[in-house]
């Protein structure tokens, strides 16, 4: 349980950019995609990337997804999962 809660904390220090970018992981698209739906170069997108598996600690997107799925307590977060997910 403190486990899980020390994970939760994590997704505090995501940037809303960070945030956005973890989402659209979530929902299945590929850094290009972001790059292209935002507006943004693929090279910002993989610095996010960097970043949010930096500050969740782990070593890659599917696990950052599968961090996300089982510990994140953002409400941001949690209502944008909702919605990719319809739940």
């Amino acid at each position: 349980l403190r486990e899980r809660e020390q994970e939760a904390r994590r997704f505090s220090a995501l940037t809303p950019r960070e945030q956005h970018v973890l989402c659209a992981l979530l929902a299945g698209r590929s850094a290009a995609e972001i790059a292209g739906e935002d507006q943004i170069s693929l090279p910002t997108v993989r610095s996010h990337i960097r970043a949010v598996l930096t500050k969740l600690g782990v070593s890659s997107q599917l696990a950052a997804v599968a961090l996300a799925h089982r510990s994140c307590r953002e409400p941001t977060l949690i209502e944008r999962m909702r919605k990719i997910h319809h739940f």
